[in-house]
């Protein structure tokens, strides 16, 4: 388990990482959903941590994004995809408000250069808290090789 960003030591790996390579252009970002897991009691797929809000999150992207900038990269943000589809407990019903929050803010905050709306873009439209179906890879949680196609279809390389 990946500790919030907005720990010293995630934003200076960041800056580090984006230092290291010289002449990069364009930041990905795509960070919370593993924040947002809640284990279930005993459940040994997820680390216990403490609850985190949308507010932690956005402030751990904002971070990031001033590093992005500050080392001369655009930065595209991610929404976070859906997670009720995961086969095993990963994320409450309050982790999912907490993912729609985000993801909002994603789209509508104008602090990215850019927006991948992978949540539009993997979602089932009639159940939006799950992966529209053959998007999504065996364990529930991640696209399948279908879903990964989309999401690069769903690139704008203007934004690049």
């Amino acid at each position: 388990m990946i500790p919030l960003v907005t720990e010293r030591k995630g934003v200076a790996r960041f800056a580090r990482e984006l230092r290291e390579r010289a002449g990069l252009r364009t930041a990905f970002i795509h960070l919370g959903a593993n924040d947002l897991a809640r284990p279930q009691d005993g459940d040994p797929c997820v680390k216990a941590h403490p609850p985190v809000t949308a507010r932690q999150l956005i402030d751990s992207h904002r971070a990031l994004i001033r590093e992005a900038h500050a080392n001369g990269a655009k930065v595209i943000g991610m929404t976070i995809p859906p997670l009720a589809s995961a086969v095993f407990p990963f994320t409450t019903p309050g982790g999912d408000k907490f993912r729609r929050e985000l993801d909002h803010w994603i789209r509508t905050s104008h602090a990215y250069d850019s927006v991948l709306d992978a949540d539009r873009v993997l979602s089932d439209p009639r159940h939006p808290s799950r992966y529209r179906p053959g998007y999504v890879s065996q364990d529930g949680l991640h696209p399948s090789d279908a879903g990964y196609l989309a999401l690069a279809s769903a690139v704008r390389l203007n934004a690049l």
